[in-house]
């Protein structure tokens, strides 16, 4: 007999939905942060030492370090990914995964501006940036990978609330892009000004 949606399942399928929705965005924002911006990426040792002016002792290091944060980036996820099929890792409540990887996203996003804030120095800055980006990789690996199988879970639904996971994903792209044109039009140019906007 075909079984007839209540108003509990429907309620529960767009929980679901919404929730894979909201995991996708969390699992994909961390690292949108840094892509958004990358210019105060590539300056991160002017501002941390407070100088427009300012020479890097490593050049090499910071004309490469999109090249070497996406390649982080990747090298991490991949690990992340690998991890969440393991036995050990897949006897662990989903739950802890998903939420341990959103509180190591804020750490993530936190960390430029601490580094900022704190005048770390150029090598300082550049290791704990390269660190921020490896943690926001494992973060998303597990965070994505955990979803995704809890959405496999609904037999005939799963690709939907899959949908909405990739959906989540777009929306911390765009949102993160567009919240960048907006602070950019919102400040002036002067290194300061540029230095608050990100």
């Amino acid at each position: 007999a075909p079984i007839i949606p209540t108003m509990t399942n429907v309620a529960c399928a767009k929980a679901r939905a919404a929730h894979d929705g909201w995991a996708g965005m969390m699992g994909a924002w961390s690292f949108h942060c840094f892509l958004a911006d990358p210019h105060f990426i590539q300056h991160l040792y002017q501002y941390t030492a407070g100088a427009p002016d300012a020479k890097p002792a490593h050049p090499w290091l910071w004309h490469n370090v999109a090249n070497l944060v996406t390649l982080t980036r990747l090298v991490s996820n991949t690990l992340a990914q690998l991890a969440n099929a393991t036995p050990c890792v897949r006897r662990t409540a989903k739950l802890p995964r998903i939420f341990g990887g959103i509180v190591l996203d804020i750490a993530v996003v936190m960390t430029p501006l601490i580094l900022v804030g704190a005048g770390a120095a150029e090598l300082t800055a550049f290791v704990f940036l390269l660190a921020a980006v490896f943690a926001s990789g494992i973060a998303t690996g597990f965070q994505q990978a955990t979803t995704f199988s809890v959405a496999a879970l609904f037999t005939g639904t799963g690709a939907g609330y899959s949908m909405s996971t990739l959906l989540g994903m777009a929306v911390a792209a765009t949102a993160t892009s567009v919240a960048k044109a907006i602070t950019k039009s919102s400040f002036g140019t002067s290194f300061t000004d540029h230095k608050h906007e990100a």
